[in-house]
């Protein structure tokens, strides 16, 4: 199975508890869209990999949108969306690589995704092909996962994506917009034992962990018992549990350079 499928049935499976285990992406989002003046005005915008719509969301309560184009890989996701008053959204369902209307040229005032970026084959290059989407007065406004994000199962396991970094972002924004807004943090959450942990991945669709091409470490339960004491002694959380670390970097960015 290719990696996109992998990810799109992941996701897929994840669509109806979403919602409820995303802490970390609601809460990007909505420090996200907290960059954004309150109440402002867009002809039009497009997002892809919305996901169940946590940014949609917050963009629709935040900003006056008059056209949406929408776009996410998982058609059962894109069922989760919330309504968008008496408008109805452009739905771009498939790869954000591969469906991205780029034929539509200075046509879009917003472009916008959170928590996807970190997905992409080839994330700079996928920017690098909407920017020319925007308006001259457009805005991009974006949050993927750094260097860091998921790091202590990462590093016990030897699984997980490979992340840029912030300054690799930072340098390429500055090549292509006059105006750049730039910056990180980390986010720690706490589990009870590791099969909770992993649920919580599970359910947030996050599974490229546990799968992948290499020997699998959790093959039986002795395998669960062990890595969940080299967990406990490297990784133990100040409040209690297994500590697993987000990275969210927050990019804003406007005035595209032509």
């Amino acid at each position: 199975m290719q990696p996109r499928d992998r990810v799109n049935r992941a996701f897929s499976r994840a669509a109806s508890s979403y919602e409820q285990s995303a802490v970390v992406q609601k809460e990007v989002a909505s420090r996200l869209v907290s960059l954004l003046p309150d109440r402002l005005v867009l002809e039009q915008v497009y997002e892809f990999g919305c996901g169940t719509g946590l940014l949609t969301r917050a963009l629709e309560e935040r900003c006056h949108i008059t056209h949406w184009h929408i776009n996410d890989l998982s058609s059962v996701m894109l069922e989760q969306l919330p309504p968008l008053g008496d408008k109805k959204p452009f739905l771009w369902v498939g790869d954000a690589e591969e469906v991205t209307p780029y034929h539509l040229l200075n046509s879009f005032d917003l472009i916008a995704s959170a928590s996807t970026l970190q997905w992409f084959s080839d994330p700079l290059g996928y920017l690098s092909k909407i920017f020319p989407m925007l308006k001259d007065v457009g805005m991009i406004l974006f949050s993927t996962f750094g260097e860091r994000n998921l790091y202590e199962l990462r590093m016990l396991t030897g699984r997980g994506l490979d992340y840029i970094s912030m300054e690799e972002i930072g340098d390429f924004m500055h090549r292509h917009f006059y105006e750049v807004t730039l910056f990180e943090e980390q986010i720690p959450l706490a589990f009870p034992n590791l099969l909770t942990l992993f649920r919580h991945l599970k359910e947030t669709g996050v599974t490229q962990l546990l799968k992948n091409n290499t020997p699998s470490l959790l093959t039986s339960r002795e395998a669960l018992e062990q890595l969940e004491i080299r967990y406990r002694e490297l990784y133990w959380h100040s409040d209690g549990g297994l500590s697993l670390t987000y990275h969210p970097i927050y990019v804003k960015a406007s005035l595209p350079k032509r």
